[in-house]
């Protein structure tokens, strides 16, 4: 009878994990959405709906009430020595990168942070002065070092996202270290993790460094272990429910999603396992509820959750289908919610509850832009607690942990390398030719050319070794207004940005790129207008546009699934439902009220001038 009880519990689960994965891939392109400018949108995928089913479907997993407890493997100890090499590999990596991208303004994904740095540095403040989605300490430290040491903003940001990188590594160590599972794959873990921090090196971003993720799951560590010692009477009870508020506040300033995801775990965790009925922790939690209000409070009237309340409405969302990553994240979902059901029947707590409580909320933002990246980093402390949990199942492990490597870090690191490395390449090539003849055609001109030429086709390597080459011999300091034939003081507009070096946005006083960092994160039609309205305010300006800036306002085709198709690596074959881009008035507006009056040439560092056009006067009766 127990056999057959057991037999039926498993067929049940296997039953429940098939349904929820095809009602996930299948309802949620039934359920209405709010428009945005998302591939979600595009194919009518409701993400919302889509996190909602899993959600349910871990909840009713859960009641199964099924066994995931087990014997760790031996394996070898997680060591000081592990560290020293992970922090020496990560200093090393983004050292490299330091040096090769210092000058360039901002590389990849440091772009938009340098350009954002530089607002901030002109006195602009962020989210009411220019738009920005994370947490202000991005802006200030860099901010603040380049104020501090004299730094220049490139240097000051790459030093500050260096110190973030080792401190990321360091907290990544001691968060596997604090949890108190019986010694196991601390170690295979640990390197795991640390091999995907390096692939979010390579994008020199903040926005993937490491310490974003592992930050909250350190800091519930510690709210654990302070909870521990009061159990035992080592420390004070009141520390575990006051230590929350200046953790939620850190956390604001790194990351608002990543904070919200925290303050919710812990409310969440504290309730059920803090006991709130022994001595004074009732009174505890309430304090500890007010002061994360008050908080939250101050966050909102700064404005740092304007970038949440857009995102959560679906915006650069792409539809949820089951794409090997998101298979396994189904998995791990389930097998965490097979523990959480034991653990949360028994009142037992533990290090995996809270890694689990403080990243469930984040699992929306993993399922919201789903690549991934971001389908392993946001909800980091489920897969941590997925992966010990493992650990215990020998069967389990030996299949996991490949398949792991092999989705996760094996397959993206090939092109990662070499969209780096192209990337790289076309950086240096400016430095290149700048010992070379402007004049004149030389054996480097010609070796550059003819690798251009065999990427790019002979007519588009023409112009951009042109353009490179004008840029090469050009000084740092770019006199715009006469650069495109202009008095001095004209102030232009610049839509879509202004990067002679294709790279870093140039700052000047006679460029406004507006409240938006070109057309980036312009994801709800409010925002579109806002666009359109900056433009409008300065009706007399004229706007530096790049020769086929069109193509970022044209509609959706088929070459939507395909780009999906790539990126997911799964045949991803949906009929677009929604093909009208939303940021379609923008260009409207352009041609509209502007007409182009200056052809790109290398002088120009391949910009357009476009004018206004001519205002008939009003007619008078």
């Amino acid at each position: 009878m127990p056999l057959d009880r057991s037999l039926r519990k498993e067929w049940a689960l296997f039953a429940l994990a098939a349904v929820t994965v095809v009602a996930i891939c299948w309802v949620p392109y039934h359920v209405p959405m709010e428009p945005t400018v998302s591939d979600s949108y595009v194919f009518g995928y409701n993400n919302r709906a889509g996190e909602a089913l899993l959600l349910v479907g871990a909840f009713l997993v859960a009641l199964l009430n099924v066994d995931v407890s087990g014997r760790p493997m031996p394996s070898k100890a997680l060591s000081r020595s592990s560290l020293r090499k992970a922090l020496a590999g990560t200093m090393a990596l983004s050292a490299v990168l330091f040096l090769l991208t210092r000058k360039l303004g901002g590389f990849q994904e440091s772009i938009y942070f340098i350009d954002r740095v530089n607002e901030a540095v002109a006195g602009l403040r962020p989210y009411t002065g220019f738009e920005y989605p994370y947490g202000p300490a991005f802006i200030y430290g860099p901010v603040w070092l380049s104020r501090w040491f004299h730094l220049g903003v490139n240097d000051a940001y790459l030093l500050f996202w260096m110190l973030l990188a080792l401190t990321g590594t360091y907290l990544l160590y001691k968060t596997i270290l604090w949890i108190d599972e019986p010694p196991g794959k601390q170690r295979a873990i640990f390197l795991f993790l640390w091999a995907m921090s390096l692939g979010g090196l390579l994008s020199t971003g903040l926005n993937y460094c490491f310490f974003r993720y592992i930050l909250p799951c350190w800091l519930g560590l510690l709210i654990y272990r302070r909870m521990n010692l009061a159990v035992e009477g080592k420390a004070s009870a009141a520390l575990p429910f006051l230590l929350p508020v200046p953790f939620l506040a850190l956390l604001l300033l790194v990351s608002p999603e990543m904070a919200l995801g925290f303050g919710a775990g812990v409310v969440a965790y504290l309730a059920w396992f803090g006991r709130l009925r022994t001595g004074r922790n009732g009174l505890w939690f309430a304090l500890m509820l007010a002061g994360m209000g008050v908080v939250l409070w101050l966050a909102s009237r700064l404005g740092l959750f304007m970038a949440v309340d857009v995102f959560r409405r679906g915006g650069m969302n792409f539809p949820i289908m089951p794409a090997l990553h998101l298979l396994l994240l189904f998995f791990c979902v389930g097998l965490v919610a097979c523990y959480v059901g034991t653990r949360v029947r028994s009142r037992e707590p533990s290090a995996l509850m809270m890694l689990i409580a403080v990243s469930t909320v984040t699992l929306a933002s993993g399922l919201g832009r789903c690549d991934s990246g971001h389908a392993l980093y946001n909800p980091l402390g489920i897969w941590i607690a997925a992966w010990f949990i493992a650990a215990g199942m020998p069967s389990l492990w030996r299949w996991l942990w490949p398949a792991q490597w092999l989705v996760f870090f094996l397959i993206p690191i090939g092109p990662a390398i070499f969209q780096t490395g192209s990337l790289l390449f076309k950086a240096a090539l400016p430095r290149i030719l700048a010992s070379e003849p402007m004049e004149q055609t030389t054996t480097v001109d010609r070796w550059v050319l003819k690798r251009m030429t065999g990427a790019l086709g002979a007519q588009r390597a023409a112009v951009k070794f042109a353009n490179i080459k004008a840029l090469a011999h050009s000084s740092d300091v770019i006199d715009v207004p006469a650069l495109f034939g202009q008095k001095p003081g004209t102030v232009f507009e610049a839509p879509i940005g202004f990067a002679p070096n294709r790279f870093g946005t140039y700052h000047s006083p006679s460029i406004d790129e507006g409240y938006f960092f070109e057309n980036f994160d312009i994801v709800l039609p409010s925002q579109v207008t806002r666009k359109v309205a900056e433009m409008a305010s300065y009706p007399q300006r004229p706007l530096l546009l790049l020769p086929g800036w069109e193509d970022n306002f044209s509609d959706a085709g088929p070459s939507s699934t395909s780009g999906l198709s790539h990126l997911f690596l799964y045949p991803y074959n949906r009929p677009v439902v929604h093909s009208e881009n939303l940021t379609r008035p923008i260009y409207d507006y352009i041609e509209q009220h502007y007409r182009l009056a200056g052809s790109a040439t290398p002088e120009h560092f391949g910009y357009e001038l476009w004018m206004p056009r001519e205002i008939a006067p009003a007619s008078h009766p």
